[in-house]
């Protein structure tokens, strides 16, 4: 097969996150001669005691970059049936032919060459260039392992032209950039420093033109101290992420805890209104068997019977705390009833899909009018003059039937709920800027039952 076939195979496992991989076992005190597919190379393995040993010839290949910007050399890697990656070195090219001597603690794996930005790549990247086949001889066992590749993207990473400057420098420099645009300075900033320290050296001394083996030293150093602050940045990045998924989860669950106080609590007032009435119609009927027993105490007695009617009514009436407990949650009462507004940002960006925090808003709403007989609710839903106009009334629509969806999803009776899109025929009285994003709203009207 030619090299251009050989690209147009492998550019296209640039696409996947998995390949197959031919994994062969080495015999004790063996040779087995390992194809690498596209056929281009061999590689003659031999199992000593403790390692096998891996001469890799490879009689054509074509420029690392042709698989991105970022590629400046091919790195030879061994796998583990488990899927367990060695990086066992970097192939030394002579013109289109590339070999490496080196060897791995395994006795059964399979063989991939990549691409990658620099030598010394924790992991391979999905640029996969050669894969190894199952041995000639049939005598030597293989089977086929499916493994992962390409767990970082490189697409970004670029260069200015290089000339005719070092492979490894241009290693380095390449190591280098991947720290900085990975965020290592924030994330792994002693590394990150160290780095730049060797970097600078480097640029220092090809600045003064020092003799090649002077150079090399910093070279390796520059590339593997931007390879440990690459490598210590992604790792305190995932565990950054951890960390804010857990303090979302926490988050949720003080939420949780809160609104299941506001039900305790509003449960708790609804009972202790019941006993106080159960009490006020016991002290009724006792004050009116005291006004028929009693002439001269007729009038007073006629009295505290009133007294204690209007109370009863008024203990009776179930909107007052409901009121009350709708405006100490942060609603806004208005000559209609109480009004909770929700602002453009509890909703995707033109989207009827809630945010973050909208499902806990609505569930305090929810546990809070559970506490009586359902009240009316009326759900308007508007948009400021920023977006298209074929589109808003449908927005609004859809995102006012989201809300009332979830409110009858959570036990308010649909007949007590009524939704409706406006687009951005009402905006927000005394707002000048029809585009301000202050009209984008959800407008929730709690009414008395």
């Amino acid at each position: 097969m030619g090299w251009a076939s050989a690209l147009g195979a492998a550019a296209a496992l640039l696409q996947l996150t998995s390949i197959d991989v031919a994994v062969v076992t080495v015999p004790p005190d063996s040779r087995v001669d390992i194809p690498l597919s596209p056929a281009v190379g061999e590689v003659e393995a031999r199992r000593q005691t403790h390692q096998t040993t891996l001469e890799v010839r490879l009689d054509s290949t074509a420029p690392f970059r042709a698989f991105g910007e970022a590629m400046r050399a091919y790195v030879v890697w061994a796998v583990s049936p488990e899927g367990e990656f060695e990086n066992l070195g970097e192939l030394e090219l002579d013109g289109d032919e590339a070999e490496l001597d080196t060897a791995t603690a395994f006795q059964r794996f399979g063989l991939l060459v990549t691409a990658e930005p620099y030598f010394n790549a924790p992991g391979p990247a999905a640029s996969v260039a050669f894969t190894s086949g199952p041995p000639r001889d049939d005598r030597i066992r293989s089977e086929t392992h499916r493994v992962e590749v390409g767990q970082h993207d490189y697409s970004t990473a670029a260069l200015p032209p290089q000339g005719s400057i070092s492979p490894r420098v241009t290693q380095a420099r390449m190591a280098f950039r991947i720290a900085e645009l990975e965020g290592a300075a924030e994330f792994a900033e002693t590394e990150f420093r160290q780095a730049r320290i060797a970097y600078d050296s480097m640029e220092e001394l090809l600045r003064r033109q020092m003799d090649a083996d002077v150079l090399d030293a910093y070279v390796s150093d520059a590339i593997r101290l931007a390879a440990r602050a690459i490598r210590v940045g992604r790792e305190r990045q995932g565990e950054f992420r951890t960390d804010a998924l857990a303090r979302r989860a926490e988050n949720a669950e003080q939420d949780n805890v809160r609104l299941r106080t506001d039900v305790e609590r509003l449960t708790a007032r609804q009972d202790d209104a019941e006993l106080r009435l159960t009490a006020l119609q016991s002290e009724l009927q006792a004050a009116r068997e005291e006004a028929r027993q009693s002439d001269l105490a007729r009038a007073e007695a006629e009295r505290a019977v009133r007294e204690v009617e209007t109370e009863i009514e008024r203990l009776s009436d179930p909107w007052p705390p409901l009121l009350d407990a709708l405006v100490s949650a942060g609603a806004r009462q208005t000559a209609a009833g109480v009004q909770i507004t929700l602002p453009v940002d509890r909703f995707e960006e033109d989207s009827a899909e809630f945010a973050d925090g909208t499902r806990e808003v609505l569930a305090r709403l929810v546990g809070i009018v559970a506490s009586g007989p359902p009240p009316e609710i009326r759900i308007e839903a508007h948009l400021s003059e920023s977006g298209p106009a074929s589109d808003s009334l449908t927005l609004t629509e859809d995102r006012a039937a989201a809300v009332r969806d979830y409110l009858v999803s959570a036990g308010v009776p649909e007949q007590r709920v009524r939704a409706e899109g406006f687009g951005f025929a009402r905006p927000v009285p005394g707002v000048g800027d029809p585009a301000d994003p202050v009209h984008e709203r959800v407008e929730i009207l709690v009414t008395e039952p």
